[in-house]
Protein backbone atom coordinates (compact mmCIF):
# COMPACT_ATOMS: atom_id res chain seq x y z
CA UNK A 1 0.00 0.00 0.00
CA UNK A 2 1.52 2.90 -0.93
CA UNK A 3 2.08 5.92 1.71
CA UNK A 4 1.54 3.26 4.12
CA UNK A 5 4.27 3.21 6.71
CA UNK A 6 4.57 0.86 9.98
CA UNK A 7 7.64 -0.01 11.91
CA UNK A 8 7.78 -3.17 13.43
CA UNK A 9 9.76 -5.15 16.66
CA UNK A 10 9.77 -8.53 17.24
CA UNK A 11 11.82 -10.22 19.85
CA UNK A 12 11.98 -13.81 21.10
CA UNK A 13 11.87 -13.49 25.25
CA UNK A 14 13.00 -16.59 26.78
CA UNK A 15 13.35 -17.79 30.06
CA UNK A 16 13.56 -14.26 31.15
CA UNK A 17 10.49 -11.59 31.74
CA UNK A 18 10.20 -8.25 30.42
CA UNK A 19 8.55 -4.85 31.14
CA UNK A 20 6.17 -3.20 28.53
CA UNK A 21 6.65 0.64 29.48
CA UNK A 22 5.81 3.94 27.56
CA UNK A 23 9.52 4.14 26.25
CA UNK A 24 8.69 0.97 23.67
CA UNK A 25 6.49 3.41 22.36
CA UNK A 26 3.90 0.36 20.98
CA UNK A 27 0.30 0.89 20.45
CA UNK A 28 -0.36 -2.91 19.67
CA UNK A 29 1.79 -6.13 20.89
CA UNK A 30 0.98 -9.56 19.74
CA UNK A 31 2.56 -12.66 22.19
CA UNK A 32 2.65 -15.96 20.96
CA UNK A 33 3.86 -19.06 23.45
CA UNK A 34 6.29 -21.64 21.73
CA UNK A 35 7.38 -23.51 24.48
CA UNK A 36 6.43 -23.45 28.58
CA UNK A 37 3.99 -21.23 29.55
CA UNK A 38 4.20 -17.74 29.16
CA UNK A 39 2.01 -14.89 31.85
CA UNK A 40 1.01 -11.62 31.12
CA UNK A 41 -0.08 -9.13 33.68
CA UNK A 42 -1.84 -5.38 33.08
CA UNK A 43 -0.62 -3.00 36.19
CA UNK A 44 -4.24 -1.42 35.63
CA UNK A 45 -7.08 -1.26 38.77
CA UNK A 46 -10.44 -0.22 37.56
CA UNK A 47 -13.49 -0.09 40.10
CA UNK A 48 -11.44 -1.29 42.84
CA UNK A 49 -10.44 -5.12 40.84
CA UNK A 50 -6.67 -5.48 39.88
CA UNK A 51 -5.33 -6.72 37.12
CA UNK A 52 -5.06 -10.64 36.94
CA UNK A 53 -2.33 -12.19 35.27
CA UNK A 54 -3.53 -14.08 31.76
CA UNK A 55 -1.48 -17.60 31.21
CA UNK A 56 -0.88 -19.00 27.58
CA UNK A 57 0.32 -22.22 27.13
CA UNK A 58 2.38 -23.91 23.72
CA UNK A 59 0.48 -22.34 20.49
CA UNK A 60 -1.67 -19.58 22.44
CA UNK A 61 -1.09 -15.94 21.71
CA UNK A 62 -2.92 -12.84 22.43
CA UNK A 63 -3.15 -8.80 21.05
CA UNK A 64 -3.39 -6.52 23.06
CA UNK A 65 -4.14 -3.21 21.34
CA UNK A 66 -4.13 0.95 22.77
CA UNK A 67 -7.85 1.21 21.94
CA UNK A 68 -10.02 1.31 19.78
CA UNK A 69 -8.14 2.89 16.65
CA UNK A 70 -4.99 1.44 18.13
CA UNK A 71 -3.51 5.12 18.99
CA UNK A 72 -2.84 5.02 22.67
CA UNK A 73 0.35 3.69 24.01
CA UNK A 74 0.63 0.96 25.94
CA UNK A 75 2.30 0.61 29.35
CA UNK A 76 2.67 -1.49 32.57
CA UNK A 77 1.99 -4.83 30.88
CA UNK A 78 4.62 -7.42 31.96
CA UNK A 79 5.50 -10.63 29.72
CA UNK A 80 6.90 -13.51 31.68
CA UNK A 81 8.48 -16.27 29.84
CA UNK A 82 10.59 -17.33 33.18
CA UNK A 83 8.75 -21.22 32.28
CA UNK A 84 8.81 -20.79 28.79
CA UNK A 85 9.56 -18.83 25.49
CA UNK A 86 7.35 -16.41 23.83
CA UNK A 87 7.25 -14.57 20.08
CA UNK A 88 6.61 -11.01 20.86
CA UNK A 89 5.91 -8.56 17.85
CA UNK A 90 5.27 -4.69 18.58
CA UNK A 91 4.38 -1.46 16.93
Amino acid sequence: MSGVLSNIWTYTLSSDSLLIDDSFGFTIISVLCTAGTVTITGSLTRGGIASTPISLSQGQGITISGGVDSTIIITGTTIDASSGTAILEGR
